[in-house]
């Protein structure tokens, strides 16, 4: 559907991304995972979600660098976190 709104789920635990993915698509939400920072900045550059959900403790790339990596970019800078 067109107007769904997408959101991309970033974590390295897969019981949370299940969780998540389940939980939002049950309310109507597109989402993509990635199971860490660097695979969710790969994912950017396939999608433009409304939204990312970030774990803050990740292997490859931490959520807070995925976050700062974010702002400081005007492609992404405006997506909410």
């Amino acid at each position: 559907m067109a107007d769904r709104k997408l959101i991309l789920v970033i974590d390295d635990e897969p019981d949370t991304l299940t969780f998540f993915t389940s939980l939002l698509e049950d309310n109507g939400y597109d989402t993509v995972c990635a199971d860490n920072g660097e695979d969710g900045l790969n994912k950017l550059k396939e999608i433009t979600p409304h939204l990312i959900t970030l774990d803050v403790t990740m292997p490859e790339m931490s959520g807070v660098e995925y976050y700062r990596t974010l702002r400081n970019n005007e492609k992404w800078k405006n997506i909410p976190i």
